[in-house]
């Protein structure tokens, strides 16, 4: 390379520097202030999407507890039917038995 070329690339590397150094301030001034922004914007955001969230969880928990109760009174109804099926078997039973030993007897 010339010596001239040298100097002319110096001297634009030397402009450049001096104007970053310029605008340095200011672009970091700028770039705080609109990560803070960014920052405070997609909190808000988050924070509706969190409450959405846990309405829709809320709803859910509620459904299941209702379905939940159901199931146990179901269960409880099966429970005394089923006593009363036995009951019945027990009653039939008992009536078969007296009316062998009716027969039995004549």
């Amino acid at each position: 390379m010339r010596r001239e070329t040298k100097e002319r690339i110096k001297a634009r590397w030397y402009r450049f520097c001096q104007g970053v150094k310029e605008v340095a301030p200011a672009v970091a001034v700028g770039g705080v202030i609109g990560a803070a922004v960014t920052g405070y914007i997609g909190a808000i955001d988050n924070s509706i999407k969190i409450n959405r969230l846990n309405k829709r969880v809320d709803r859910h928990s509620e459904l299941i507890y209702q379905h939940a109760d159901a199931c146990n009174a179901w269960a409880d109804q099966c429970d005394q039917d089923r006593q009363r099926i036995e009951e019945l078997e027990r009653r039939q039973a008992l009536l078969m038995e007296q009316s062998l030993k009716e027969i039995a007897g004549k």
